[in-house]
């Protein structure tokens, strides 16, 4: 599909906050991404409600919404909705998701769409982000993140995509897109392979001060921890490929997925 251009090209002047400058950045992508038919909400995230109609019915779509309504009081228990968004951007599980999110959009935006999962899918599915391939509209894979890379907490995460991919080929995106005659289209209930991205406190606080709001730019920093992302889905994609017993679909998916992240691989030593 044709890809407008990006309106930023510049950095945007530094500000005191950086998880601020980094919301503010995924709300400029955000934005072009909805110019491109993409549908969005200022977060980065898939908005449910514009699969109301054809897809979904508003009943639907009020019922997933108040699964996650529910979720989030039980998480942040007396907290109000303002209250509860703006501690998603000191958290660093809310905050490794948005770094990711942008760092994916600044390596991978000419080729790619990169969004963040709807809250039902983040919620319920165990995915955070979807990367989808502009030219083809194939669902490259999923994404989950944890803010760590040690503790019980990794391992379980690590346990949990494996098992996840190897019994049931992924996991299932109730709200997905593709790309079909050169437009994004909305679809439902898509099988993807997943796969989790992990970092340390330090790394992540590393990598939010270091980057620079700006896809042109990029920090030794973002290159840095973006290669360590793409090397982390390979080598997850490699214990999956060494078992013997995966589905013929899945393992067409795996093979696709190799191949893209070989492209990536030979972009980066150019970049």
């Amino acid at each position: 599909m044709e890809k407008k251009n990006f309106p930023i090209t510049e950095s945007i002047p530094l500000k005191e906050n950086k998880e601020k400058e980094l919301v503010e950045f995924i709300k400029a992508i955000s934005e072009q991404l909805r110019n491109e038919g993409i549908p969005v909400k200022d977060d980065g995230r898939i908005d449910m409600d514009a699969f109301e109609g054809e897809l979904s019915s508003k009943n639907d779509i009020e019922a997933d919404k108040k699964v996650v309504e529910e979720y989030e009081k039980e998480w942040h228990k007396d907290l109000s909705q303002e209250e509860i968004e703006k501690s998603k951007t000191k958290r660093d599980g809310p905050k490794l998701e948005m770094f990711k999110t942008a760092l994916f959009n600044k390596f991978l935006n000419k080729d790619f769409i990169v969004a963040r999962s709807s809250e039902f899918d983040d919620i319920k599915r165990g995915i955070d982000n979807v990367i989808l391939e502009r030219s083809t509209g194939n669902l490259v894979c999923a994404l989950d993140e944890v803010a760590d890379e040690s503790g019980d907490r990794f391992l379980n995460k690590k346990d949990s995509v494996l098992e996840k991919n190897k019994e049931y080929n992924g996991n299932k995106l109730r709200y997905a897109l593709s790309v079909r005659n050169g437009k994004v289209v909305k679809i439902k209930e898509v099988q993807s392979p997943v796969f989790y991205l992990a970092l340390s406190k330090k790394t992540l606080d590393e990598g939010i001060q270091g980057f620079i709001p700006s896809l042109e730019e990029k920090s030794e920093k973002e290159i840095d921890i973006f290669n360590h992302f793409i090397s982390s889905i390979y080598n997850q994609y490699t214990t999956l490929k060494l078992r013997g017993d995966l589905q013929p679909v899945f393992k067409k998916k795996l093979e696709y997925l190799r191949d893209t992240i070989g492209k990536l691989a030979e972009k980066m030593q150019i970049n």
